[in-house]
């Protein structure tokens, strides 16, 4: 039953979309707080670095600086966001994330980066 439906693409065309508003307003916060972060997107799936260059593969991700996911995902947290606690872990959203859920999301991550900026 479920196969016709994701044959249609809008399944994923939406959760793409969601991703890409997601990756767009933790950049505003991002330049915000004067943090260098980037949220990387790929369709459902995300990732957030804290590094200045680009994410091109596993070397370039794994000079995210730790303490500052320390510090993002601490205010995620403490907001109730779940998140996977390993700096080089991958999160996903799903079709629940509707957007006033993802609204609270973009709310979270503009306070987890002031956390990453007073760090």
């Amino acid at each position: 039953a479920v196969l016709p439906i994701l044959a249609k693409g809008e399944v994923q065309n939406t959760l793409a979309e969601r991703g890409r508003k997601l990756a767009a307003s933790f950049a505003r916060a991002a330049a915000d707080a004067g943090v260098a972060a980037r949220l990387v997107t790929g369709g459902s799936h995300m990732h957030w670095y804290f590094l200045d260059g680009e994410v091109t593969d596993s070397r370039s991700a794994a000079q995210t600086y730790g303490a500052a996911y320390a510090a993002f995902t601490g205010e995620l947290g403490a907001r109730d966001i779940l998140f996977l606690p390993n700096p080089l872990s991958h999160h996903a959203i799903s079709l629940a994330h509707d957007d006033a859920l993802l609204d609270e999301i973009d709310v979270a991550f503009a306070a987890g980066l002031r956390a990453v900026a007073e760090r």
